[in-house]
C-alpha cells in the first residue's frame, strides 16, 4: 500500500471520526459560551490523550505481563449476571473496569492539563471534560475505522460508524462527564 493510499484512509477515517465529534461537539457547546481557544485546546489534548494509552499498548511486546487481556483470561469462565438474561464474563468486567480506569484519567489529565483557571464550578468542569472526551473519542474512532477499512475493507465500516458514533463516542462524555 503506497503512502498517499494510506493518507487517503486516514483522511477518510479522520472524516468518519468528525462527524459524531461535531455533532455532539455542537449539542454541548452550544450550551455554553466559553472561549473557544480553549476549548479547541482542550479538544486537541484529549485526542492526544489516546498516546499514552498506544504506547502502553506497545508495551506489551516487550512486557507481556502487563497485558490486561492476557491477565484476566483465568477469569473468562467465570461469569456475572442472570443466566435467563445475560452472562458476562468476569474476565470482561475486569477488562473494561481497568481500561476505563486509565482512558479517564488520561482524559482529566488533558482538562488539568489545559486548565486556565478557566474552570470556575462544576458546570465549567463537566463541560470540559466533554470536550476532552470527545477529543479523545475522535481520535479513537480514527483507529478502529482504519483498522476496518485496512483489516476488513471500507464496505464493513457502516456498523461500527453508527455504533461508534452513537453509543462508544455517547459513553466517552458520559464517563467523562460523571467524572468531571
Amino acid at each position: 500500500m503506497t503512502t498517499l493510499k494510506i493518507l487517503q484512509i486516514i483522511g477518510a477515517c479522520a472524516t468518519l471520526a468528525a462527524i459524531p465529534a461535531a455533532t455532539w461537539g455542537y449539542i454541548f457547546y452550544r450550551k455554553q459560551s466559553e472561549d473557544r481557544k480553549h476549548y479547541m485546546l482542550t479538544f486537541l489534548v484529549g485526542a492526544f490523550a489516546v498516546f499514552p494509552i498506544l504506547f502502553y499498548k506497545f508495551l506489551w511486546k516487550f512486557f507481556p505481563w502487563m497485558n490486561i487481556f492476557d491477565a484476566t483470561k483465568k477469569y473468562s469462565e467465570v461469569t456475572i449476571g442472570w443466566e435467563a438474561f445475560a452472562l458476562i464474563p468476569l474476565s470482561v468486567i475486569l477488562t473494561f473496569m481497568f481500561v476505563g480506569v486509565i482512558e479517564e484519567v488520561m482524559k482529566q489529565s488533558s482538562v488539568h492539563a489545559v486548565d486556565d483557571h478557566k474552570i470556575r464550578n462544576i458546570d465549567d468542569a463537566i463541560a470540559f471534560s466533554i470536550i476532552a472526551a470527545l477529543g479523545f473519542s475522535f481520535t479513537e474512532n480514527i483507529l478502529y475505522f482504519y483498522n476496518i477499512w485496512v483489516g476488513k475493507g471500507p464496505e464493513h465500516i457502516l456498523v461500527p460508524f453508527v455504533f461508534r458514533s452513537l453509543f462508544s463516542t455517547f459513553a466517552h462524555i458520559l464517563f467523562s462527564g460523571i467524572f468531571g
